[in-house]
């Protein structure tokens, strides 16, 4: 266990330049984020844009996003673990540190959303009552925290049985490989869950919709693939480590499909709430068209909109991955389409107009803007040090432990 130990510490101590430049910077922009969160839990959210009137800002809109990425694993362990696909089965541990990693942001977000993080003690025995199962929230605490353990573990005994070349005994069979199962399911739960925070408030008309959780499935299952393409190919070129092209193709074809059935939900949403013209969809105006000559968030409603559809023809257009450029240019635009989409197009319309008919429009302050971009470079920085761990283990060969442990050693004396 020490070797494996002093084997990964060894790789993420070193790197080339640029390697150290991007540490450095990311470590900057966490260090630019203590400040606004030391004022926020010495002073609550008053030192934010948010109020009364928008309870949930910028922070709940990338926790939204965030539980999407987490769920997007399933596009990864579904294929290695159900189907055998053997390309999938190689880089599936990067599958699983994305969820991990995604899960932590997320957490970090509701913490700075709460200005005071100790309050999360009310939910957790025996400090506090989690209120199962009248709360949906602490739905949320559980699925959360129990796909995190999961991911967590199932990453650890992968890395560790390469390590050590453990066969893939009763134990894989009878632990590792149901647990995979749980997590194909458990990955659906915590996005269905999340949207279900949403939909289940019908003091909200925009929220109160019953195809928020199949559309926050759908656009998770797209956004995983699409991340994972960009970063797939990162890792091929820094670390020299080969992926299949069938995966490439395979995640185009996931994203594809995945994207054009939260279109078509996308599209049902906006002829129900444009074409009634209720006092409900007052918000859906507003974010499409405008209201009282507000028309703040047109550029992003219509952005995401065109964004999510050349990311659907890049796809087709790349041969669904045969051509790298283009596809990297989709999952691109499918990354900050959805990003938008599920942020600012889900989160904002709510509020506006408020229950009193008054436009109080919410903007983010450069304080919340600070809090979220140094969360962003914790997860950076973090996802960058797990990749630096798992991806040498990923690419060490079939040797026997003792003959590994003696050759590390060698080279470090």
């Amino acid at each position: 266990m020490s070797s494996l130990i002093r084997f990964c510490i060894k790789n993420v101590e070193e790197g080339s330049t640029l390697y150290y430049i991007w540490m450095l910077g990311l470590a900057v922009v966490m260090y630019l984020g203590i400040r606004p969160a030391v004022e926020q839990a010495l002073e609550g959210l008053v030192v934010s844009n948010m109020s009364d009137a928008t309870p949930w800002g910028l922070h709940i809109a990338n926790f939204t996003f965030m539980i999407g990425v987490a769920a997007g694993g399933i596009t990864v362990v579904m294929p290695a673990y159900v189907f055998h696909h053997k390309g999938m089965k190689e880089i599936v541990v990067i599958g699983e540190l994305l969820p991990i990693v995604a899960i932590i942001l997320a957490v970090l977000c509701i913490f700075s959303d709460m200005g005071r993080p100790d309050r999360l003690l009310h939910v957790m025995p025996p400090f506090g009552i989690l209120n199962l199962p009248s709360s949906m929230l602490s739905f949320d605490v559980v699925v959360l925290n129990g796909y995190l353990g999961l991911n967590v573990f199932m990453v650890t005994y992968s890395l560790a049985k390469k390590y050590f070349h453990w066969s893939e005994g009763r134990f894989y069979r009878l632990v590792i490989v149901p647990l995979a199962y749980v997590s194909i399911a458990w990955a659906l739960t915590i996005h269905a869950v999340t949207a279900f925070i949403f939909s289940t408030l019908v003091a909200r008309p925009y929220w109160n919709n019953p195809v928020a959780a199949p559309k926050f499935i759908a656009t998770a299952v797209a956004t995983g693939p699409a991340i994972l393409i960009i970063v797939l190919q990162l890792i091929e070129k820094r670390f020299k480590f080969p992926v299949k092209d069938e995966v490439y193709g395979l995640f185009a074809r996931i994203a594809f499909f995945s994207l054009s059935a939260s279109m078509v939900m996308l599209v049902s949403e906006f002829v129900v709430e444009l074409y009634t013209g209720s006092e409900h969809s007052i918000h859906a105006r507003y974010l499409w068209l405008g209201y009282k000559g507000h028309y703040d968030l047109l550029p992003f409603s219509w952005g995401s909109t065109a964004l999510n559809f050349f990311g659907l023809a890049g796809l087709y257009a790349s041969g669904f991955g045969k051509n790298r450029s283009v596809l990297t240019a989709a999952a691109l635009c499918i990354v900050v389409g959805i990003w938008i989409e599920k942020g600012i197009c889900f989160m904002f319309p709510a509020y506006v107009p408020n229950p009193l008919g008054e436009m109080a429009v919410y903007v983010p302050n450069g304080h919340e803007l600070q809090s979220v971009a140094s969360i962003w470079a914790f997860g950076l920085f973090l996802f960058t040090v797990l990749v630096k761990i798992a991806v040498p283990i990923m690419s060490l060969s079939d040797e026997p432990p003792a003959e590994r442990s003696r050759r590390f050693n060698n080279l470090e004396g």
